[in-house]
Protein backbone atom coordinates (compact mmCIF):
# COMPACT_ATOMS: atom_id res chain seq x y z
CA UNK A 1 0.00 0.00 0.00
CA UNK A 2 2.75 2.73 0.76
CA UNK A 3 4.49 1.63 -2.33
CA UNK A 4 1.51 2.14 -4.34
CA UNK A 5 1.10 5.88 -3.02
CA UNK A 6 4.35 6.66 -3.17
CA UNK A 7 4.21 6.09 -6.62
CA UNK A 8 1.07 8.09 -7.26
CA UNK A 9 2.67 10.90 -5.44
CA UNK A 10 5.63 10.56 -7.48
CA UNK A 11 3.84 10.50 -10.65
CA UNK A 12 1.76 13.29 -9.50
CA UNK A 13 4.84 15.88 -9.23
CA UNK A 14 6.19 14.69 -12.11
CA UNK A 15 3.04 15.72 -13.83
CA UNK A 16 3.01 18.76 -11.76
CA UNK A 17 6.51 19.90 -12.56
CA UNK A 18 6.07 19.30 -16.26
CA UNK A 19 2.82 21.18 -16.66
CA UNK A 20 4.79 24.12 -14.32
CA UNK A 21 8.00 23.81 -16.85
CA UNK A 22 5.35 23.96 -20.03
CA UNK A 23 3.61 26.80 -18.29
CA UNK A 24 6.39 28.78 -17.66
CA UNK A 25 8.16 28.12 -20.83
CA UNK A 26 4.86 29.62 -22.50
CA UNK A 27 4.82 32.55 -20.26
CA UNK A 28 8.37 33.24 -20.94
CA UNK A 29 8.26 32.49 -25.16
CA UNK A 30 5.09 34.93 -25.27
CA UNK A 31 6.27 37.76 -23.43
CA UNK A 32 9.97 37.71 -25.20
CA UNK A 33 7.84 37.60 -28.56
CA UNK A 34 5.81 40.04 -27.71
CA UNK A 35 8.00 42.26 -26.20
CA UNK A 36 10.06 43.33 -29.39
CA UNK A 37 8.65 46.44 -31.13
CA UNK A 38 6.95 45.20 -34.22
CA UNK A 39 8.30 47.86 -36.99
CA UNK A 40 6.42 48.25 -40.78
CA UNK A 41 10.16 48.97 -42.21
CA UNK A 42 10.41 46.97 -45.38
CA UNK A 43 8.68 47.28 -48.62
CA UNK A 44 7.55 44.02 -49.12
CA UNK A 45 5.05 44.48 -45.27
CA UNK A 46 4.15 47.58 -46.67
CA UNK A 47 2.91 46.19 -50.26
CA UNK A 48 1.57 43.41 -48.61
CA UNK A 49 -0.67 45.46 -46.18
CA UNK A 50 -1.45 47.34 -49.08
CA UNK A 51 -2.85 44.34 -50.83
CA UNK A 52 -4.66 42.88 -48.10
CA UNK A 53 -6.72 46.61 -47.30
CA UNK A 54 -7.33 46.20 -50.75
CA UNK A 55 -8.68 42.45 -50.78
CA UNK A 56 -11.18 44.12 -47.63
CA UNK A 57 -12.14 46.83 -49.76
CA UNK A 58 -13.36 44.69 -52.30
CA UNK A 59 -14.78 41.86 -49.90
CA UNK A 60 -16.86 44.72 -48.50
CA UNK A 61 -18.20 46.13 -51.84
CA UNK A 62 -18.77 42.45 -52.99
CA UNK A 63 -20.74 41.91 -49.85
CA UNK A 64 -22.79 45.15 -49.87
CA UNK A 65 -23.85 43.77 -53.42
CA UNK A 66 -24.97 40.55 -52.44
CA UNK A 67 -26.99 41.87 -49.75
CA UNK A 68 -28.80 44.10 -52.39
CA UNK A 69 -29.51 41.11 -55.17
CA UNK A 70 -30.81 38.95 -52.35
CA UNK A 71 -33.36 41.94 -51.14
Amino acid sequence: MSKLVSFRLKRLHFVLLFALVFLGWNFITFYTISSKPRSMGTDKEVHLTNQLQALENEMGKQLEENRKLLN
